[in-house]
Formats: structure tokens, sequence, C-alpha cells
């Protein structure tokens, strides 16, 4: 039973690391002939990649029993849940960002600077600007 886990975990990570490389470089495109072409120059500028970010996330850093790890073999904690969800949202929402999976995946924005989401933000400005 052992040897079974372990040969699904490998395989599990295997399947990770081969669709995060295949993510990684989202500013080349595999040509018909094997080589490679630049994407075009209008195509947004991220600072990570996003589609690469919530694969990780949402293939390598849930907790079956629930929370969010920093890498397999971790185990989930709050610091970890949080920013993996942080993560996870920055990743949805910044410009030419997209959901990876499901609708269902997506998050609320939060904003990356103060990790609290736009609309709490908001509020919270409206009450402190009015002391």
């Amino acid at each position: 039973y052992l040897c079974v886990q372990a040969a699904e975990y490998a395989d599990d990570i295997v399947a990770i690391a081969s669709l995060s490389a295949a993510v990684l470089y989202p500013y080349h495109d595999q040509s018909a002939d094997g080589g490679t072409t630049a994407v075009p120059a209008d195509e947004p500028n991220p600072l990570f990649n996003t589609r690469a970010l919530q694969l990780w996330i949402l293939r390598a850093c849930q907790q079956l029993k629930g929370g969010l790890r920093d890498k397999p073999g971790k185990s989930a904690d709050y610091y970890h849940s949080c920013y993996c969800l942080s993560g996870l949202s920055a990743a949805q929402h910044m410009p030419g960002g997209q959901v990876l999976g499901p609708e269902r995946n997506e998050l609320k924005r939060a904003d990356p600077v103060v990790n609290i989401l736009q609309g709490k933000l908001q509020e919270a400005r409206a009450y402190f600007g009015n002391l």
C-alpha cells in the first residue's frame, strides 16, 4: 500500500513539474518547425506567470484534510493558507490573468499590498477617512 502511495505521489510531482514547465515561459510559443517564436509585444507582461502560480497552488499546495501548504511534504498552516489564497487571487485578477480551471475556482480580488479584500479595504478607507 505504501509503495502505491509513493508511486502516486511521485506521479503527481512529475505531472506538476511537467505542467509548470510548460507554462513557465509565456512569452515564447513552439513553432511548427520546433523552434520558438516571440509572443506579440501587445500581450501583457506580468510580474510572474499567473498560470504557473495557480497550477502550483491548486495541484501541489492543497492538503486533503483542508488548508494550504508551502509545498508537498509539508503540513498546511494558517500562514501558508493565507498567502496561497492571496497569491491565487493576485494571479487571477492581475492584467492578463485568468482563472485556471472551472469558474468556481475564482476568488474575490484582494489588494496585493495590504492583503485585504477590495470591498473591505474601501470600507476601512471610508471609515478611517471620516475620523
